[in-house]
């Protein structure tokens, strides 16, 4: 086991935007939360890199606008995630951070929904979990995808269904369809295994703001080859900016880049 600083990022609530470059182990982390260009409400979106000892956590939160208090949602449940990952060094189940975080936004009693995607992070694998249409890739040294999420949206579950592929669903209008979120009182969890981790090995989540707007295919493009520097500063650039011509929905965006760089 290698020696860890210990992590506690969490950012919501930003009014325009925060980004930041840090290490674990033998991982380095970059993270990103913006507010959707022009817009007037609060940032729904939250973003986390937070860790123990032994286990790292990182990945975003994205209320929903369609449900009131969706901020609050996303804020109460990437901050019972660091309390508890801060609390418990051992025997920490991530379906716990899960369940935890969904019965504190049930207790506001409003019908306040969220998104919740993240990875758990050690030495030698990487672990997702994800409630909602948030997203999570990962790719080897080479390019080839080694996972991805289902989104739990009508569009995710066409695609996984091949009635569309993954670059054409960006035009799809029932993307904003989500079927399940922290927040509903009977709660689905999509757990991938556990992903042995190489040097080069790169995993990325977001949120909708960033996957609605870029394919998979455009995102390596821009994140997969390269320093970890380059990459990051290339799409946090884009994800400031929001260009018109990039951007086809206007949306908070939440996202943290992750590769191992050392063996």
């Amino acid at each position: 086991m290698q020696s860890h600083d210990k992590l506690n990022i969490v950012e919501n609530n930003v009014d325009d935007f925060v980004h930041g470059v840090c290490d674990w182990g033998s991982y380095r982390l970059g993270y990103f939360l913006a507010r959707a260009r022009g817009k007037e409400k609060a940032n729904e979106d939250s973003v986390f890199v937070i860790s123990n000892e032994k286990k790292a956590f990182f990945g975003v939160s994205d209320g929903a606008g369609g449900h009131p208090k969706g901020d609050e949602a996303s804020s109460i449940t990437v901050n019972v995630m660091k309390d508890l990952v801060s609390e418990k060094s051992s025997a920490l189940s991530p379906l716990d951070l899960i369940f935890s975080a969904n019965n504190k936004v049930l207790d506001l009693k409003v019908g306040a929904r969220c998104t919740l995607t993240f990875c758990e992070l050690d030495d030698n694998y990487i672990q997702a979990f994800s409630v909602g249409d948030s997203e999570v890739i990962g790719w080897n040294h080479l390019g080839t995808e080694i996972y991805s999420n289902i989104p739990d949206s009508a569009t995710g579950h066409s695609i996984e269904a091949g009635y569309m592929t993954q670059e054409e669903s960006l035009n799809d209008p029932e993307r904003y369809i989500v079927n399940n979120m922290i927040g509903d009182k009977t709660l689905r969890v999509e757990v991938s295994s556990k992903i042995e981790t190489k040097k080069g090995h790169t995993y990325l989540v977001g949120s909708d703001g960033l996957f609605d707007n870029f394919s998979h295919k455009a995102l390596y493009a821009m994140i997969g080859e390269g320093s970890f520097e380059e990459s990051l500063k290339d799409l946090v650039l884009k994800c400031q900016e929001q260009k018109s011509e990039l951007f086809q929905k206007n949306d908070d965006i939440s996202f943290v880049l992750v590769r191992k760089v050392k063996a």
